[in-house]
């Protein structure tokens, strides 16, 4: 396996597409649990979000023993037992390859709270810094990246002390468009530099060198589009309410962009070579199907709400029209479960956004709510079932069902 610096740099700079990379990011939220050691099995090195510093999920903090109230992310408040929260995530990576995600954000992923944030931030490096240390032997005996997100990148330019050894991750403002580049002095830093992936930057070449010189510049044109209309709404900003259906036929117009890319997409695609075609599905066909079935289905949502209002007869035309989207969204992701033999079953497996899955209730969670006298404790239906198995419960609830302890001197019914 090559270093850790040299593969954990090459992603920072180069990697559009972190599932082929050998360097792995779970996004946030991610699992309850990083799953380190089947990572490592399979030689990937793992790494944790911008919000998820120390090699930590942020929805262990909200597990016992942490488990607080809301707003308990706070290095103020809970300075002491935050500082605990890293060590053991420190301790828990010593056995694996990593990538350790210093820094810190305040609750919810945004800034910090307190008078000065900058100066809170430098309190938390120092601390953490002083946990590597004393758990790896040195401060720089393991990789680490900061994400310069958002107001990060403000303290860094006003002077935030960054250890030479530290990889500095420029990151976009949050709706596609680079901040800045690294400079010269930047990236010969011992820790390097580099910038939030942006699948724009260097796409021609990606395009060329992964589907032939002949097919580069049209699936290049089909990712530029489809980087374009993701830019105007991401998808989980489109509700039915979005487009407007009577002003300026903006919903239709919407769909009619999606349609004609589509469109491209599928034409190009028998063009590809047959070995090249499962790249091409997973990397441009797949996300314009996924995006196209989705806006459809918001915008079909909002038809039917709208003809029923005017009791309209086609407000069942477009019930049903949903209905197959949504059933057309499972059916997309199995094809892409099944490609190459199961390669990346499971892969797409969560459910759309505020949608529960398409196949039968999980047995593990069912359909009924199932709550315990004596505790706010639930476990949900089936509304988003697969995220109920990392939320049993929400955020100031009690972590799962608890049943009270069996003894004689209760009631002897209820």
């Amino acid at each position: 396996m090559r270093p850790q610096r040299e593969i954990a740099r090459d992603w920072c700079l180069h990697s559009p597409i972190l599932l082929l990379s050998s360097v792995l990011f779970p996004q946030l939220p991610g699992l309850p649990v990083p799953e380190q050691e089947l990572a490592d099995k399979y030689g990937v090195v793992i790494s944790t979000s911008h919000h998820e510093p120390m090699q930590r999920a942020m929805n262990e903090w909200f597990d016992e023993p942490y488990y607080g109230p809301e707003q308990s992310w706070s290095w103020i408040r809970n300075k002491e037992k935050i500082s605990k929260y890293f060590v053991q995530g420190a301790q828990r990576a010593t056995r694996f390859e990593g990538v350790i995600t210093i820094g810190m954000r305040g609750d919810g992923d945004r800034e910090m709270d307190g008078e000065n944030p900058q100066e809170l931030l430098e309190e938390v490096l120092s601390t953490q810094r002083r946990i590597i240390k004393d758990v790896y032997g040195r401060e720089d005996a393991v990789p680490q990246v900061i994400a310069l997100y958002k107001e990060v990148q403000e303290y860094y330019e006003n002077g935030l002390a960054i250890p030479e050894d530290v990889t500095l991750l420029f990151a976009n403002d949050n709706f596609g468009t680079i901040r800045r580049l690294p400079t010269d002095t930047e990236r010969t830093r011992r820790g390097g530099a580099g910038l939030y992936h942006h699948l724009e930057f260097g796409i021609s070449s990606f395009t060329a060198r992964t589907f032939g010189a002949e097919l580069a510049a049209p699936s290049t044109d089909l990712l530029l589009k489809y980087d374009r209309l993701i830019a105007l709404r991401k998808h989980e900003h489109i509700a039915p309410e979005t487009f407007s259906l009577i002003n300026y036929s903006e919903a239709d117009n919407i769909l009619s962009s999606w349609q004609a890319l589509l469109n491209d997409a599928e034409m190009l695609y028998t063009r590809v070579l047959p070995g090249l075609r499962p790249s091409f599905f997973q990397l441009i066909l797949h996300p314009i199907r996924a995006s196209h079935i989705y806006v459809s289905l918001q915008i079909c949502r909002a038809k039917n709400a709208l003809y029923a209002k005017q009791r309209g007869n086609t407000a069942n035309h477009f019930f049903d029209k949903s209905i197959s989207l949504f059933k057309a969204d499972f059916q997309l992701s199995q094809e892409y479960h099944t490609l190459l033999n199961g390669k990346w079953n499971h892969i797409m497996r969560q459910p759309l956004i505020l949608d529960s899955a398409g196949q039968e209730s999980n047995p593990i969670v069912g359909n009924i709510g199932v709550a315990v006298e004596g505790t706010e404790g639930v476990r949900p239906g089936v509304c988003n079932e697969e995220s109920d198995r990392t939320h049993p419960s929400r955020r100031d609830l009690v972590p799962g069902v608890t049943l009270p302890v069996m003894e004689p001197y209760g009631p002897k019914s209820r």
